[in-house]
């Protein structure tokens, strides 16, 4: 995949760029990506300073009466600085009425979240992402059976293997 054609006002974009991108194709109504979403979450705990990673939602942008379109769209709505907190809280919460509740309570851009959420959409539709969740690391699709060990090992591989080749262009 190519999210070199991402825009961060498209995407919900956490930590700033580093040398391990990952991208989480995500629907926040979908049970996998619930799973994946705490596999990564500690996954990633260890590695947070190494790592860029930014979520996209693959939903429907017609269908304003499902909750997935109405989540998702209240998530790219509200400013950017808070999209990541939103998104962590969704996927761990137990009261759905209590999220939307204080989530509602900040300034919401409709606008911005709507045409965020098509230009999300495009982009999953032109890299032939259909389905969610979708794990990519450093542009790569993963396969969506790795557990959060899993995850671990392998950005602890992709870490490993970047060390060693600066080291030997250093070296050269």
């Amino acid at each position: 995949v190519d999210t070199s054609t991402l825009h961060i006002n498209n995407g919900l974009k956490t930590l700033s760029p580093n040398e391990i991108e990952i991208t989480v194709v995500t629907n926040p109504t979908c049970p996998g990506c619930k799973v994946l979403h705490d596999s990564l979450s500690k996954a990633i705990a260890t590695f947070k300073e190494h790592i860029s990673i930014q979520y996209l939602f693959l939903v429907d942008p017609t269908q304003k009466n499902k909750k997935a379109y109405q989540i998702a769209t209240l998530i790219l709505s509200l400013p950017l600085h808070v999209q990541e907190q939103a998104i962590n809280e969704w996927f761990n919460a137990t009261n759905e009425i209590a999220w939307k509740k204080k989530w509602l309570t900040e300034k919401l851009d409709i606008q911005k979240g709507y045409e965020s959420l098509v230009d999300q959409v495009i982009w999953c539709n032109e890299q032939k992402i259909n389905y969610s969740p979708t794990l990519t690391i450093n542009n790569r699709i993963i396969p969506n059976n790795y557990t959060s060990n899993q995850i671990k090992d392998l950005i602890t591989a992709i870490k490993t293997q970047q060390t060693t080749a600066r080291h030997l262009n250093t070296t050269d």
